[in-house]
């Protein structure tokens, strides 16, 4: 079963993504790209710091921490694009996903402000990024001092300390009760199936990532997509695309 720190935080935050992920698809940010029609979702002005062809999805834009963001880009269908990060070319981050866009998760974000630009024809667009330190504060103003860590493996008084990773799955086996650890490189045979809610039947496994950010612990539970293990769920910070780890 899961281990019980799981069960006693407030908020597990549980993601279900279908098997089309991006890192699946293959593509760069130089690929041809279809733009999405007037008034769709990747449209929408709700942030304000962002343009309507680049698009922060990780938090806010002036909420972003740990140095690094996923971002989102729209352009005209036949557009080849390139990326930049305060002026350093970041088009390799960037992947094709299927809907016609581009998807990347930019890290080395200075503290501060930072411009994230997408060269398109016609001209550039950009979006703001404010990235906080990960041990905060983002918006609460100065911490409370004293404070003392809980975390044994915290490298600094912010309590910072490299995620951890664990997998877990629901078993067919009728005796077997709650989640089961789960080991990806010697994966077991009675792994259960659930459907998504877009109706895609896959594998009931699940990565629980247990972090560190403002001084507090954080822990997200997402399924785990074993026939694609670098693609928006990854196992490690290894993988060079993907969810941004930060969290609001």
């Amino acid at each position: 079963m899961l281990p019980s720190p799981i069960q006693r935080r407030l908020l597990i935050v549980i993601a279900i993504f279908t098997l089309a992920l991006s890192a699946c698809n293959g593509g760069s940010a130089s690929s041809q790209v279809a733009s999405n029609p007037p008034g769709s979702p990747g449209n929408s002005p709700g942030n304000p710091s962002s343009s309507s062809k680049v698009r922060v999805l990780s938090n806010r834009a002036d909420l972003i921490n740990d140095n690094n963001a996923l971002i989102e880009v729209l352009a005209p269908a036949g557009s080849t694009v390139s990326m930049a990060l305060n002026g350093q070319d970041v088009s390799d981050d960037f992947q094709r996903t299927g809907d016609g866009k581009l998807l990347g998760l930019v890290n080395g974000l200075k503290l501060g402000k930072n411009t994230i630009t997408a060269s398109l024809p016609g001209g550039d667009a950009t979006a703001q990024i404010i990235n906080h330190p990960n041990g905060g504060p983002v918006f609460s103003g100065p911490q409370l001092q004293p404070w003392t860590c809980r975390n044994d493996a915290a490298v600094d008084d912010k309590c910072n300390q490299p995620p951890e990773y664990g997998f877990f799955y629901k078993s067919t086996d009728p005796t077997q009760s709650g989640l089961q650890p789960y080991d990806p490189d010697n994966p077991p045979s009675d792994v259960a199936s659930t459907t998504t809610d877009n109706g895609t039947t896959v594998p009931f496994i699940v990565r629980v990532e247990t972090g560190y950010q403002d001084r507090d612990q954080y822990q997200i539970a997402a399924r785990f997509n074993r026939a694609c293990p670098g693609a928006l769920l990854r196992r490690s910070h290894s993988s060079t695309t993907g969810w941004s780890l930060t969290t609001a």
